[in-house]
């Protein structure tokens, strides 16, 4: 279920659905209470950026454009807390220079989107996305800010 919008399609569980509806035969039924579990650990729930669109042209994981909404998609995305150093920034890849996207540029900012504009100031080259935040879920922050680095570049045009 879901339709893929863009020529690169990617997989993104929040549009996208399977669904599996099956009946065990008996044989399957009883070969499940012999299924032995082991338990790895805990899996860490933790900011995480999974595409990057720019509105309104729907382009996802590409190019995002000075002037333009950018759409950021994940998980515990959420820009909250009273630390200074919460926000979203562009680190140039080029030279370092560490660019804050202003709170009064955020149009949207829940756990799993965030949408903003791009300053027109910004220069066009490849950048490092992160993001700072303290939230934890709907009732909590942290008490320290923890930040995500998306892996890939993102070219700002």
């Amino acid at each position: 279920m879901g339709a893929f919008t863009s020529e690169k399609p990617e997989w993104n569980k929040e549009e996208h659905k399977l669904v599996l509806q099956v009946t065990p035969t008996t044989q399957l039924s009883r070969l499940m209470e012999d299924v032995e579990v082991n338990v790895r650990g805990v899996a860490q729930v933790k900011t995480c950026i999974n595409t990057v669109r720019e509105l309104p042209n729907g382009i996802i994981n590409e190019a995002i454009t000075r002037g333009n909404a950018v759409e950021l998609k994940g998980t515990k995305l959420k820009i909250a807390g009273d630390s200074p150093d919460n926000g979203i920034k562009l680190i140039n890849s080029a030279n370092g220079e560490v660019i804050s996207i202003p709170p009064e540029r955020i149009v949207t900012n829940f756990p799993k989107n965030i949408v903003f504009i791009l300053p027109e100031s910004v220069e066009p080259g490849n950048y490092q996305l992160e993001i700072t935040t303290q939230y934890s879920n709907a009732s909590t922050n942290t008490k320290q800010s923890r930040s995500y680095r998306l892996s890939s570049k993102v070219k700002v045009v």
